[in-house]
């Protein structure tokens, strides 16, 4: 294992933002993580770890050691499945559809590595990654410790879990269980089914989310972005109530906390599609989605983040939250 000091990661965040680490090693194992941890507490310098850089922001510059994970492996059994962290999660899931693993459909092209999967709860089209999440193994940052999580361990939210504040742990390897059943409650998965005459089972529903995402959301490779930039806000019943009086449009259903409405539905409604500060712009594809067409710098993206969140709560009174991750972090 190399450690390099002063590394550019504009080509390790999807967001290709201008930022560099202080320190830069790569890990392929256990060992070389127990290094470079071992490497971080003698010179004190804090660890930050990156898979991929698909869903965080780089505000600046990194003054510690970044980690980026490269452990690879898995292993399947009849209905379970455990998953080196390293390893791409959409390969992943189309790994399992070739097993007839199934479960983990609805999830396929979401970018990023394994290891991130647990920390966000990612999910999409109706199913979370807890809904299949048995354990996993993790390593602390600080004292190599190596150990175990349930999934009641995990405290999973909504696109966040324990790991979301808690940054001390390096995923190792996700364990996760396989469904017989398929997810189908989304309106856009029940009309690819039924224009394309196909019935409902993993594989159809594997063919139906990557060929909804394709359509609606722009190429992460040709467009640089983070994916959904905002988290569809969880409202009281209430307030959802009082909004589809004045706005009855509005896509929602109920999810334990509240009601979930459409954040993309919420941005598009004002106009906001194409809009630009800067090197950044809102998708023409997709409301949700924030791209860098132009060497986009921080403080551009920061202010068009502001705007559409001020445009949105001025329209309807709703707090949009933003989904990625910042480092180092600042209130977006």
């Amino acid at each position: 294992m190399e450690i390099e000091e002063n590394i550019s990661l504009s080509s390790h965040n999807s967001f290709r933002l201008p930022s560099r680490a202080k320190w830069f090693c790569e890990v392929e194992n256990k060992e070389e993580l127990s290094e470079a941890i071992d490497f971080s507490r003698k010179c004190g310098a804090k660890p930050f770890v990156l898979g991929s850089g698909t869903n965080i922001v780089l505000t600046g510059n990194l003054d510690g050691l970044v980690i980026r994970n490269k452990i690879k492996g898995s292993e399947f059994k009849v209905s379970s499945a455990t998953v080196c962290s390293g390893e791409n999660w959409h390969k992943f899931v189309g790994e399992c559809r070739k097993r007839y693993f199934g479960g983990l459909e609805n999830l396929a092209l979401i970018p990023g590595t394994v290891g991130a999967a647990p920390i966000q709860n990612i999910g999409a089209y109706g199913v979370e990654l807890s809904d299949r999440f048995e354990s996993m193994e993790a390593q602390n940052l600080y004292t190599n410790e190596v150990s175990v999580f349930s999934k009641e361990d995990c405290e999973f939210g909504y696109r966040k879990s324990l790991f979301t504040e808690d940054k001390e742990w390096f995923v190792l390897n996700v364990s996760l269980n396989s469904s017989p059943e398929v997810t189908v409650d989304y309106p856009d998965i029940r009309e690819y089914l039924e224009a394309n005459k196909l019935e409902a089972c993993a594989a159809t529903v594997y063919e139906a989310t990557c060929s909804i995402r394709r359509r609606k959301l722009p190429d992460i490779e040709k467009y640089p972005n983070a994916g959904s930039f905002f988290k569809n806000p969880i409202i009281s019943k209430e307030i959802c109530d009082g909004l589809l009086k004045e706005f009855p449009m509005i896509p929602n259903h109920s999810v334990s906390g509240g009601i979930k409405v459409s954040a993309a539905w919420l941005i598009d409604s004002l106009g906001l599609k194409g809009i630009r500060i800067g090197g950044f712009s809102v998708s023409q594809k997709h409301a949700l989605v924030i791209i860098n067409s132009s060497n986009g710098v921080f403080d551009e993206l920061n202010e068009l983040c502001g705007l559409i969140k001020s445009k949105v709560f001025g329209a309807y009174n709703v707090c949009l939250e933003v989904e990625p991750e910042i480092f180092p972090f600042r209130d977006l």
